[in-house]
C-alpha cells in the first residue's frame, strides 16, 4: 500500500495544493533525499508519504498555522520546521516565472530590432 501512496506523492509534485509541491521544492533546494528530508522533519519515512498528501495549508497566516497544526499533529511531523519547509518552498514556487519556461527571462527593448523609429 505504502508504494501506491508513495507513487500518488511523487505524481503530485507539481500541484501546488498539495505539500509534495512545496516540500519537493524545498528538498531541492536543500540537496535533500527523502531520507534527509523526512530526517529534517522529524518523521518517519511512511509518514513522510503521508505529509506529502497532505492538502496545502490555507495562505493566511492564522490559517497557515492552524492547518500546520493539524497535520503536525496528525502526521507526527516537527511543526516548526514543517512551517519552515513549506513557507520556503512555497517562496521559490512563487519566485519562478509563471510562463516562458524554467529560467527563461524576458526583457523589454527600447526600440524596434531593425533600427526603426516606432
Amino acid at each position: 500500500m505504502t508504494n501506491r501512496l508513495e507513487s500518488l506523492a511523487d505524481r503530485l509534485v507539481d500541484d501546488s495544493a498539495f505539500l509534495a509541491c512545496p516540500l519537493h521544492v524545498y528538498a531541492q533546494t536543500r540537496e535533500l533525499d527523502a531520507a534527509g528530508l523526512g530526517s529534517f522533519l522529524a518523521c518517519t519515512p511512511e509518514d513522510l508519504v503521508r505529509l506529502r498528501l497532505c492538502r496545502t495549508p490555507r495562505e493566511d497566516a492564522a490559517s497557515f498555522r492552524k492547518d500546520l497544526e493539524h497535520i503536525a499533529v496528525r502526521i507526527r511531523v516537527d511543526e516548526d520546521r514543517l512551517a519552515e519547509a513549506v513557507r520556503c518552498g512555497q517562496s521559490i514556487l512563487k519566485m519562478r516565472p509563471a510562463t516562458g519556461g524554467a529560467g527563461t527571462l524576458w526583457a523589454a527593448r527600447d526600440a524596434d530590432e531593425t533600427g526603426g523609429d516606432s
